[in-house]
């Protein structure tokens, strides 16, 4: 059900798109655009599409954002940088794509990182990074 795709956003941060099972598409990307920088995220049905959504820190190096659906639920995560730690940053909507939980951090390092990845599979998401400190982490974040 993931899919991923360097085809939008800016191409060192790729952008990632998911289709849930109504058929509805969620987009996230990275745009360098001087006057609007930063993560955005955007659903589109079939009729319809949401407004452009800003999320996550662009003073804090916000970027490489993923997202995917699990019963009912949005999921965004992405990568950002406090100046002493790299962190998995996450929000989540209940209803879709309308309300939105506050941003948390799932995961943190002082050392080197990947990217985050989300994958779906045996009835969860998971959450996929690899660390310099702590290896290859693989972290179920919904059920």
């Amino acid at each position: 059900q993931i899919l991923r795709t360097d085809l939008f956003g800016a191409a060192h941060h790729g952008g990632a798109l998911h289709i849930d099972e109504t058929g509805t598409r969620h987009l996230v990307w990275f745009t360098g655009a001087p006057d609007k920088p930063g993560l955005y995220y955007r659903w589109l049905s079939r009729d319809k599409a949401g407004p452009p959504q800003h999320f996550g820190q662009i003073e804090q190096q916000a970027g490489h954002p993923q997202v995917a659906t699990q019963q009912g639920k949005v999921h965004l995560v992405w990568r950002e940088y406090d100046g002493q730690h790299n962190q998995i940053r996450s929000q989540n909507s209940v209803d879709r794509k309308n309300r939105w939980s506050k941003p948390q951090t799932l995961a943190e390092t002082t050392g080197a990182a990947d990217d985050p990845l989300l994958l779906s599979g045996r009835q969860a998401l998971w959450l996929i990074w690899n660390t310099a400190d702590d290896g290859l982490q693989i972290r179920k974040i919904a059920p």
